[in-house]
């Protein structure tokens, strides 16, 4: 039986595509998405497609770790 993707995943993909991102930085970024889901009150699709975004102008899966968290913040805060 054939599966779709979860739109998680999708997005994650998309992400490594734009930053030419190894596995292990996917998986980093996966995981990291995943933490931030149970800590924010977004879900990991929803960060997984905020990293995209981000992934637009960073270029690259390190840069985008690191920028990620603080943003979610800005945008809890100033979407209430």
């Amino acid at each position: 039986m054939f599966r779709e993707p979860h739109p998680f995943d999708l997005l994650l993909n998309e992400v490594k595509y734009c930053t030419g991102a190894s596995e292990l930085e996917i998986d980093e970024l996966r995981s990291r998405a995943l933490q931030l889901a149970t800590t924010t009150k977004f879900t990991a699709a929803q960060v997984a497609a905020f990293m995209l975004r981000l992934a637009e102008f960073v270029h690259a899966a390190p840069g985008i770790a690191e920028a990620i968290e603080p943003r979610l913040d800005y945008v809890a805060r100033h979407n209430q």
